[in-house]
């Protein structure tokens, strides 16, 4: 994910693993490094929900980052442009 989560570094239960053909092992690395620093904040959100206060927003915000940083890899696999989909949609419209 680039940038540490707050709960990094101490021992963690959460744990994600992907399972892809060996052509893709490479390709499925960053958005297995963010789900996992993903796991890694939620855990820590809810683990310290009733403790220190500053960690928490820290580990809200590390959420927020790591969803918005899965959806831009997403969002990277098929741009909305060239689906099928959008495109019949923008000529529906007129785009």
């Amino acid at each position: 994910m680039g940038q540490p989560t707050p709960t990094q570094g101490k021992v963690n239960m959460a744990k994600i693993k992907l399972q892809v053909h060996s052509d893709f092992n490479k390709d499925i690395k960053p958005m297995e490094a963010t789900l996992e620093g993903f796991t890694d904040a939620v855990e820590g959100y809810y683990g310290y929900i009733y403790g220190d206060p500053d960690l928490n927003e820290k580990n809200y915000i590390a959420m927020m980052c790591a969803a918005n940083h899965l959806t831009a890899l997403i969002s990277k696999m098929r741009p909305i442009y060239e689906s099928d989909t959008a495109k019949n949609k923008m000529l529906n419209y007129g785009i």
